[in-house]
């Protein structure tokens, strides 16, 4: 089955509850009918979804740790990070041994950052970056970041799915700038790290003086978290 990146994109930008709220005409808040409507909408499209990016060889919700760094290896990223900390206490089982991982591209100047979760699968992931839209670029390509000049200057996008995707639309519709120029709100902290005593900041630029030089040189010498 040929999958056309126009459809993974509609997929991935579908809201089961808005689409039940127009076929009820109200809002999902006031009406039990709309909550229903959109919860089993969202079971069979998220399985759609899961499904279809799968056969395109692609990242989707349940993949695990290793496959998702295989997918993004052949993509242009190379494992800069990866350590070791004590996870979750789950299911009546000692914490778990879990890993957090930074993933770099010198040529796009991205990171991509993840952790796992239950020891082998995969708990959040965040493609960071700096990157310039063309006139022409979709919403799809619009996540975290500001405007500058009328165009829109994109800083990090989730990750978790669709990670190639989201690599070729913005290869496609934009440009990728290396060294980083603007600050970002870089966040290297594992699930574990958290709490209102915790200097997020702090742990972040240990982090990044932890990783190879190219690296740190890629996100620039300017503040790193905003």
């Amino acid at each position: 089955m040929l999958i056309t990146d126009r459809k993974l994109v509609e997929l991935l930008e579908f809201d089961p509850l808005d689409n039940a709220e127009r076929a009820t005409g109200r809002s999902y808040k006031d009406s039990e009918e709309t909550m229903g409507l959109g919860l089993l909408t969202s079971f069979t499209h998220n399985a759609s979804k899961a499904e279809l990016l799968k056969e395109s060889g692609d990242a989707a919700y349940g993949m695990e740790m290793e496959p998702f760094i295989a997918l993004c290896e052949p993509l242009g990223f190379t494992v800069v990070m990866d350590e070791p900390f004590l996870g979750s206490s789950y299911g009546g089982k000692d914490p778990s041994k879990e890993r957090f991982i930074v993933m770099a591209d010198k040529e796009r100047g991205a990171l991509i950052v993840t952790e796992s979760y239950g020891v082998t699968g995969r708990n959040t992931a965040k493609l960071y970056c700096q990157w310039n839209a063309n006139d022409d670029s979709p919403s799809f390509t619009h996540s975290t970041g500001t405007w500058r000049d009328g165009k829109f200057v994109g800083t990090d996008y989730p990750a978790v799915e669709a990670i190639a995707l989201r690599l070729r639309m913005l290869d496609e519709h934009g440009e990728f700038v290396t060294p980083w120029t603007l600050p970002h709100w870089l966040w290297l902290l594992n699930y574990s790290e958290k709490g209102d005593d915790i200097d997020h900041k702090a742990i972040t630029e240990s982090r990044v003086r932890q990783l190879p030089e190219w690296v740190q040189e890629m996100i620039g010498p300017r503040e790193r978290v905003a």
